[in-house]
């Protein structure tokens, strides 16, 4: 990975940790078993979408998409004890064919992979029925149903706009005193009555 790349890679897996923290992601329907998640920086500019998919194993592969068009994988598993902050190298092929291999990043419990974010790339993910990955201190395999429609709806959701600024709180209005108790009525004249 480059530099920028490593520096993307790490602040997108610091937005992964947010993913035990749903009130930092809104989520979104993929139409798939994979989840979505939508990440907003400060100004409430979409930063990344994911969609993840727990299996099995106990990894949960994710892809994501930042706003900047990158593409990543990213496997976690808290069992993953690879040095943190390290490069790792990493094999992944679809369906046994080609194998790419490429330096990941450990963060945390998690690998990240830094994919090119090419027409090929995504055909490749979308045509196939599995992903194998290597290079994690084991091999995985991982069904790849539904990532046609989940890679779609992660561009879909990367281009959305920014969300709307909350409307400011109406004014509060200082309430009327209560009406004052109407006066106590006043005690009746009695007349002085004398005898027949």
């Amino acid at each position: 990975m480059t530099r920028p790349s490593v520096r993307r890679a790490l602040l997108l897996a610091a937005a992964f940790a947010a993913l035990a923290t749903p009130a930092r992601a809104e989520g979104f329907r993929t139409g798939t078993a994979w989840e979505g998640s939508l990440f907003r920086d400060a100004k409430g500019q979409v930063k990344s979408c994911a969609a993840a998919q727990r299996f099995d194993t106990g990894t949960t592969l994710s892809f994501a998409l930042t706003r900047e068009k990158d593409l990543f994988l990213i496997l976690q598993n808290s069992a993953i004890d690879l040095p943190k902050g390290e490069r790792v190298p990493v094999a992944y092929a679809v369906d046994r064919g080609v194998a790419y291999t490429t330096q990941a990043f450990v963060v945390r419990d998690s690998v990240v992979i830094d994919l090119p974010n090419t027409p090929a790339v995504r055909d490749l993910l979308s045509g196939g029925s599995w992903l194998s990955v290597e290079g994690t201190e084991r091999s995985e395999d991982f069904s790849l149903k539904g990532v046609a429609e989940s890679l779609k709806t992660l561009t879909a959701c990367i281009e959305q706009p920014a969300a709307a600024k909350p409307a400011p709180p109406e004014p509060r209005v200082a309430a009327a005193p209560p009406p004052a108790p109407p006066p106590p009525p006043a005690p009746a004249s009695v007349a002085a009555a004398s005898p027949p």
